[in-house]
């Protein structure tokens, strides 16, 4: 390897997927981002499950900010902040893993 040891921590992709006008699914990467700096809370999150079981292939994590009164986080949420923002009005952001599996990621079948 290259860089024996090292660990990219930061590997970010926001995608936007959806169905066009004509009815055919569209799936796009709006933005890479791959950096050294801070970390996102769902980065966080994952890193520390795979710290915990090597074995761990794949986490989904979200970092989530919701605007307005929220009434109901999922179960497993870790709420960072819940109050109110004096220009943007109530917010919440919570970090929360949906999956976290053994099983290495499935390729994509197309």
């Amino acid at each position: 390897a290259e860089y024996p040891g090292f660990f990219a921590s930061r590997r970010n992709y926001d995608i936007g997927q959806g169905v066009d006008s004509s009815g055919i699914w569209r799936s796009g990467v709006l933005e890479a981002s791959w950096r050294i700096g801070g970390s996102s809370t769902a980065e966080l999150a994952a890193i520390k499950i795979m710290k915990q079981d090597p074995d761990i292939q794949l986490v989904r994590a979200s970092a989530v900010k919701t605007f307005g009164n929220t009434s109901r986080l999922p179960d497993n949420a870790d709420v960072h902040f819940q109050g109110e923002d004096p220009d943007e009005g109530p917010i919440t952001r919570y970090t929360v893993v949906t999956n976290a599996t053994r099983e290495p990621p499935r390729k994509a079948v197309g």
